[in-house]
């Protein structure tokens, strides 16, 4: 298994440009992917990263403040 996957969005060109509603459909992605994932495998995925810096309308404190949001409700649906 590779040490780490690049995951990206695929957007409509027609699409309105949006980084808020972008980073959060990759984070969307990313966690269910890392929950499928972790329930079907015994070597479970236990930390996941986000490279924020692509998105030139966030500051670093608003992308990673989506980034705690996306997660901590992640969590709180699980419990």
């Amino acid at each position: 298994m590779p040490p780490y996957v690049i995951a990206g969005g695929a957007f409509h060109p027609d699409q309105i440009r949006d980084a808020r509603y972008e980073l959060r459909q990759v984070i969307a992605s990313a966690l269910d992917s890392v929950e499928v994932f972790n329930r079907e495998n015994s070597e479970k995925i236990l930390t996941v990263g986000f490279q924020t810096d692509i998105y030139d309308q966030l500051s670093p404190e608003e992308a990673g403040q989506i980034v705690r949001e996306m997660y901590e409700d992640k969590i709180r649906v699980a419990a």
